[in-house]
């Protein structure tokens, strides 16, 4: 991706790591970390980096676990569910890292949402049938490709005699799905 950068003309991306961040205290008036704190070693550690380095509002935005067991696809991919509650930190270990001065805000979903992650395909469920579209989402690189190949079975089989319609048909109309996208909002504490 720092290539990419490079490559079009931008400017060149810091390396560095969320829980050590190369500047000083106070040096952006803003920071963002969208859908990626779980991929962080130190969560904690990263977002009091975070809040260490920003005057004003530090923005995350991740996925609730307590909520990931509310959309349908936990019916036939528990074993992902799964995977994703381990590693997506609850929301009060995010806003006590922040210093506890936080709004947290449910992120509604449209319907043809072109962002690759679970909950963009709740009226579209054809699409996990799909590989490619398993591999954009990373919960699916700790499950093996035989068990993938199971629990995407399930689906096909309801989507083929109609079982997913009859259930969850509302979904493929349905304008918009608010599930366990959050979005986290701090300021300072005074």
């Amino acid at each position: 991706m720092r290539q990419q950068r490079i490559n079009n003309n931008k400017v060149p991306a810091i390396n560095a790591k969320a829980d050590a961040l190369p500047f000083d205290n106070q040096s952006f008036d803003a920071t963002m970390a969208m859908v990626t704190i779980h991929h962080w070693p130190d969560i904690d550690k990263g977002l009091k980096e975070l809040r260490r380095v920003t005057k004003n509002k530090v923005i995350i935005m991740t996925f609730d676990p307590e909520h990931l067991n509310d959309f349908w696809n936990a019916e036939y991919f528990p074993e992902v569910i799964e995977v994703e509650k381990t590693r997506y930190p609850t929301i009060d270990f995010i806003t006590n890292s922040l210093g506890g001065n936080c709004e947290v805000i449910p992120i509604p979903i449209p319907l043809d949402c072109k962002d690759g992650f679970q909950e963009a395909f709740y009226g579209r469920p054809e699409a996990f049938l799909e590989k490619q579209v398993r591999l954009s989402q990373s919960a699916w690189g700790f499950i093996s490709d035989e068990k993938q190949e199971e629990i995407v079975n399930r689906l096909k089989v309801d989507l083929e005699n109609g079982s997913w319609d009859k259930k969850y048909g509302h979904f493929r109309t349905q304008e918009f799905f608010t599930c366990a996208l959050r979005l986290v909002v701090s300021t300072p504490s005074k």
